[in-house]
């Protein structure tokens, strides 16, 4: 039986988060998935990775998680950036270890494409590979569908 490519290619890219995790490099600022796509497995090895890094911005729609990421602990490693404020984020904004820019959904494809925010990599969840390989965002596809393109690694 003959392997489909993209079979191939996923089986050579299948990682797990900690590794995945150790394409960041300090300075380097990533979007996340949002509401209840925010990737919690990669958000916790991005925190047990976090020692070793500093300015590593997460530039993100609404948190719903815990955002372990946004607590005292990460202040000089990990920042937020936050279009839009949850509980855990919010604290951190109020406290100056992150900031708030307020941006309707609809814009972010924009201001991607327009170069107003510089992505490194992509952290979000998707659902496994169908027979043809293609993946879903699920439900919260939104600013998720196009982001990949301006990033160097998803």
């Amino acid at each position: 039986m003959n392997m489909k490519e993209w079979q191939k290619t996923y089986n050579e890219r299948v990682m797990s988060a900690d590794e995945a995790l150790r394409l960041v490099q300090p300075g380097h600022r990533l979007l996340t998935g949002h509401n209840s796509s925010e990737p919690k497995i990669l958000t916790d090895a991005l925190c047990r990775r976090a020692g070793e890094l500093h300015d590593v911005a997460l530039w993100q729609g609404l948190n719903i998680s815990d955002g372990e990421y946004a607590k005292p602990e990460y202040e000089g490693h990990l920042y937020v950036d936050s279009i839009f404020l949850g509980p855990s984020t919010r604290d951190a904004v109020n406290r100056q270890r992150g900031e708030f820019t307020p941006m309707h959904l609809s814009l972010i494809d924009r201001c991607l494409r327009d170069g107003n925010v510089k992505l490194n990599g992509f952290l979000t969840m998707v659902s496994p590979p169908d027979a043809d390989g293609y993946c879903s965002f699920g439900v919260s596809g939104d600013y998720a569908i196009g982001s990949p393109d301006y990033c160097d690694y998803i």
